[in-house]
Formats: C-alpha cells, structure tokens, sequence
C-alpha cells in the first residue's frame, strides 16, 4: 500500500524518509516545549531562569511572526 502510494504522488524513497523524520522531530519539539517548564521545576531552576525561559520562547514567536 505504501508503495503505491507513493508511485501515485511520485516520490522517491528519499523523500518520504526525510517528510517521515520532519514530522516526527516536529511533534517532538511540540510535546518536549509543553513539558519544559515542569522539568525546569524538578531540576530546581531558579525562577528568574523559568522566567527568562518564557521570555525568549514569546520574543522568538514574535520575531519569527513578524519576519
């Protein structure tokens, strides 16, 4: 089925492996930032080191959103 699939849309072998491992690290990155913040809590972080965390992830939003 994956065969055909892929014959269908045209794409070489190369390319579904490289789409595959992108969407897994991008779900990765996903689950890992709703957690962060919690392991910062265990690790015993400072509240200036949480807060400068939360800072930097909003001004790379910004930035990013603005560009």
């Amino acid at each position: 089925m994956l065969y055909s699939l892929r014959k269908w849309f045209g794409l070489e072998r190369d390319i579904v492996v490289m789409v595959f491992a992108i969407v897994l690290l991008t779900l990765g990155e996903q689950l890992l930032t709703k957690y962060i913040l919690m392991h910062f809590e265990y690790l015993d972080a400072s509240a200036l080191v949480i807060g400068f965390y939360g800072s930097m992830k909003r001004s790379n939003l910004i930035l990013f959103k603005i560009t």
